[in-house]
């Protein structure tokens, strides 16, 4: 694939030359993900999972705290 260039801009900004380049790509194909996973994440306990599991991690964060 050959990305073609667009338009250059040198800008003089303070005390600095600046060069800027735009090209034209391509856009990407649609992604239609496979799966999706949750994670919720409190101070007593972390709970993961999709569709078919979910599970649960004590954390010590709470009894930590008091």
């Amino acid at each position: 694939m050959r990305v073609e260039n667009r338009e250059a801009r040198l800008v003089y900004r303070g005390e600095e030359m600046v060069l800027w380049i735009s090209k034209r790509i391509p856009r990407p194909k649609p992604y239609k993900p496979r799966d999706t996973i949750a994670i919720d994440i409190n101070e007593r306990k972390i709970v993961y999972g999709d569709d078919k599991i979910n599970k649960d991690i004590v954390t010590a964060v709470d009894r930590a705290y008091k």
